[in-house]
């Protein structure tokens, strides 16, 4: 446990040297607010207040800007090379740094995006959300849902072991996410059956349900919310645990 903290804190320690990369994140989130805002202006805002849909739009992105995704093309490039098998004769497992910093590094960019979001928020909408009593505790589902966007990365870049590409894989899932996640738009304002199908996948209780709560907050909706990723990511993890022991067997019976 010791290892994978300093492994967590070293990512996170890097992130904090860099306030450079932050800042052009910050001001990305700032232009896709804009931008959004006035797509809102043009087709109306479907019976919600303005500045709720500043601070929906821009919570679902504070989630997105602080993920990192080079992590697929890492582990896909470790495997695709061979580099993968010297983890056999490392202490700890390749997996598991690998989580640890990339968690440490999203954990260390959320605080900071997820301030300037709200600052950004607060301009553009001009003022507060329906109900900010749900920033906090949007805050700690949007620690959840950067795990979840995590792991979900490690099981893509793992299925590798069994495909030269997973590139398009990866532009699916993220396509699915805008669109079930509610990434611009609420699922509400969505035909029934999409909303139907949206809620047989993961991608609503990474985006869209935590975002919704700037507007329509309630303690049993946060709960909700928090077991459906906590059920997501433990299905993930196992998953991911199973391609990485069939791709340690893989690399073990070649000799690498």
């Amino acid at each position: 446990m010791k290892k994978f903290w300093l492994f967590f804190k070293t990512a996170a320690e890097d992130q904090w040297r860099n306030p450079t990369i932050m800042a052009f994140r910050l001001l990305f989130l700032a232009v896709v607010a804009f931008v959004t805002l006035q797509l809102w202006l043009v087709i109306g805002y479907q019976g919600f207040a303005p500045a709720d849909m500043v601070w929906y739009v821009v919570m679902g992105e504070t989630i997105i800007f602080s993920i990192d995704e080079k992590l697929r093309v890492k582990i896909q490039n470790d495997i695709r090379t061979g580099n993968i098998g010297y983890s056999l004769m490392r202490p700890f497992t390749y997996l598991s740094q690998k989580i640890s910093e990339n968690f440490g590094s999203f954990c260390a960019r959320l605080p900071i995006i997820m301030t300037g979001g709200i600052a950004i928020s607060y301009i553009l909408g001009g003022g507060w959300p329906s109900t900010p009593q749900g920033i906090g505790i949007i805050f700690v589902l949007m620690i959840m849902s950067g795990f979840f966007a995590i792991l979900a990365q490690v099981v893509i870049s793992l299925l590798g072991i069994y495909m030269q590409q997973t590139e398009s894989i990866y532009i699916i899932w993220n396509k699915l996410l805008v669109l079930f996640g509610g990434l611009f738009f609420p699922l509400t304002v969505y035909p029934q059956f999409m909303t139907n199908i949206a809620y047989w996948t993961p991608f609503p209780w990474a985006l869209y349900e935590i975002s919704r709560l700037t507007y329509e907050f309630s303690w049993a909706a946060a709960g909700l919310t928090a077991a459906h990723l906590a059920m997501w990511c433990g299905i993930l993890f196992l998953l991911a645990n199973r391609l990485f022991a069939a791709l340690i067997k893989k690399v073990s019976v070649n000799g690498n």
